[in-house]
């Protein structure tokens, strides 16, 4: 099973439409997105040089069982078993990886250079809508993950509606002491991650 997005994409082989023509990702990514019968990767962007994009990974059950490591008739199955079982040791920190490869930080970081697309003609604008949301426990430490729409509404700017219960309560704890939240938004994951953020299970924190 490929544990991450650039290994994942090439294991689809044929079935991952792939385009070269030059595509602007915030005003057409989203309808060709939409249209697409299959995984599409978007190879050429216009305004972001170096970067792609890609959607439609899981969008049936052959393909959420590929992302998963499983037959297509054992895909629930498989994310009960996942979403029961606690992984002894829980979340394993480390100090380097290709997310850490290149750090913009302070007046550096700009969520505006990233291709994130107006994905329908009623959104108020630029959403990452497929970005896995990380919050912690104040007290505990556990983790949570959710798919949270957020709007971009400047370089180090978003506004998002937290309905992921679990990361409400992650949120409260910390506004209710006066302290900032921490939170991360993880871009370019293995499509398990997705699928999996968009469940809930039982949660200590």
């Amino acid at each position: 099973m490929a544990l991450n997005l650039r290994d994942f994409l090439a294991a689809l082989g044929d079935d991952l439409i792939r385009v070269d023509d030059e595509i602007d990702p915030i005003t057409q990514a989203g309808a060709l997105c939409s249209a697409s019968p299959r995984p599409i990767l978007l190879n050429r962007l216009t305004g972001f040089p170096g970067w792609k994009l890609c959607d439609i990974l899981v969008k049936d059950r052959q393909r959420q069982a590929k992302a998963l490591g499983t037959a297509p008739q054992s895909v629930v199955r498989e994310l009960s078993d996942r979403m029961f079982t606690r992984v002894p040791g829980g979340s394993k920190i480390v100090s380097d990886g290709p997310c850490k490869e290149v750090k913009l930080l302070g007046a550096d970081a700009d969520i505006t250079t990233l291709p994130i697309p107006i994905h329908s003609e009623g959104d108020a604008g630029r959403y990452l809508g497929s970005g896995v949301t990380i919050t912690k426990d104040l007290d505990t430490g556990v983790r949570n993950e959710a798919i949270i729409r957020a709007l971009v509404r400047g370089p180090r700017k978003m506004g998002f509606w937290m309905a992921a219960r679990h990361n409400w309560a992650h949120l409260m704890k910390y506004q209710e002491r006066g302290l900032p939240a921490p939170m991360a938004f993880a871009i370019g994951l293995h499509p398990g991650y997705e699928i999996l953020a968009n469940f809930s299970g039982r949660h200590e924190g």
